[in-house]
């Protein structure tokens, strides 16, 4: 059976793109599991497989933001009262590398109330305080 065989059996084409090396993950998984395949075969599938799982290949991250036309994100939150917390997003549009529009949403949201935990100064002196607790910030882009 050839590559392009594989291909149409396992839907591969209709994966993204962009999945990079997870692309194929799906399919060297079905080769383990349905294949009949001596240990040394099936550990360099397995290998194969962890490797194409790891996160190194990280196209998406960058360190600047194309200013041509970019929409740039950021998202805070902090800490208002005892009960509330503010969750801050802002959204710079960038057209031709000018900022063309700033727009800033403000959304109260419940506190997560306190944790106790020991903290250290700059002299390595412990002390055992209360903080309060944060949010974890997940984004998810479409």
């Amino acid at each position: 059976m050839n590559v392009h065989s594989f291909k149409n059996l396992f839907h591969i084409d209709r994966l993204p793109q962009n999945a990079g090396a997870n692309r194929y993950s799906l399919l060297i998984l079905t080769l383990i599991f349905n294949m009949r395949m001596t240990p040394k075969t099936g550990l360099a599938a397995a290998l194969l497989f962890l490797a194409s799982c790891s996160d190194k290949d990280k196209d998406d991250v960058i360190d600047e933001v194309d200013r041509a036309g970019a929409v740039e994100t950021a998202v805070s939150v902090q800490h208002a009262d005892s009960t509330h917390d503010v969750l801050m997003t802002t959204h710079k549009v960038w057209v031709n590398h000018q900022e063309f529009k700033t727009v800033v949403h403000l959304d109260t949201i419940p506190a997560l109330g306190v944790e106790h935990t020991t903290a250290e100064n700059s002299d390595g002196d412990t002390k055992d305080v209360n903080v309060k607790k944060d949010y974890e910030i997940y984004i998810t882009v479409k």
